[in-house]
């Protein structure tokens, strides 16, 4: 179900973030074209612009879509009102919005900046294979590992649950 949640999420996200990359790219789009007047790959820089932005306000939209539901009265994100889930503390409690963002912090953004700083030592050193193998499959060990962590708690509470001190409950 959590996956589900998840899912229905991330098209909300895509669904809001589209139309922020397409006005943002419409007001960039004449800088682009005067930049590249003679060059025939114009249009093609201007859509690479445009995917860049997108990638960019869905990053943006979701770090703060999260928090910001699962602090609110509704204590839940689209997709966890639509199973029927809430986020509180482990007593019960509606969480605050810095809580949720260490939540979101744990269980989202922990991994990409490991993937990223994991990248860089890679830029730096003779890429050993470890790093090479670890860097390929962080960000599908990762929620694996939170999966068979929520799998085998008795509250279901994935680790970045109990480090945050917060717990996803049935409404």
């Amino acid at each position: 179900m959590r996956f589900l949640a998840r899912f229905i999420d991330y098209i909300a996200v895509v669904i809001v973030a589209i139309p922020f990359a397409i006005i943002l790219t419409a007001i960039i789009y004449p800088s682009i074209k005067s930049a590249f007047e003679n060059n025939p790959l114009s249009g093609l820089i201007a859509a690479i612009v445009g995917y860049i932005l997108l990638v960019l306000a869905i990053g943006v939209i979701h770090t703060f879509y999260k928090p910001i539901m699962e602090s609110s009265n509704l204590q839940a994100t689209l997709g966890k009102l639509a199973i029927g889930a809430k986020v509180t503390d482990e007593d019960g409690n509606k969480i605050g919005f810095g809580k949720a963002f260490y939540r979101l912090f744990l269980i989202e953004l922990l991994p990409f900046i490991l993937f990223i700083l994991i990248i860089i030592a890679l830029n730096f050193m003779d890429s050993p294979k470890f790093l090479q193998n670890l860097a390929s499959n962080l960000l599908i060990i990762y929620p694996i590992a939170i999966g068979i962590s929520i799998g085998n708690d008795n509250m279901k509470q994935g680790f970045h649950d109990r480090a945050a001190g917060t717990m996803v409950v049935r409404r």
